[in-house]
C-alpha cells in the first residue's frame, strides 16, 4: 500500500468502512 503506516487502527477502521459502503452503493447501483 501507498499508505503510511502512521495510521491508527481506528482510522484504518473508518478508511475500511467507508470503501465498504463505496463498494455497497456500487453494488445497488448494479440492480
Amino acid at each position: 500500500m501507498a499508505i503510511g503506516g502512521h495510521l491508527a487502527d481506528g482510522d484504518h477502521g473508518a478508511f475500511r468502512r467507508r470503501i465498504l459502503n463505496d463498494l455497497d452503493d456500487l453494488s445497488r447501483d448494479g440492480t
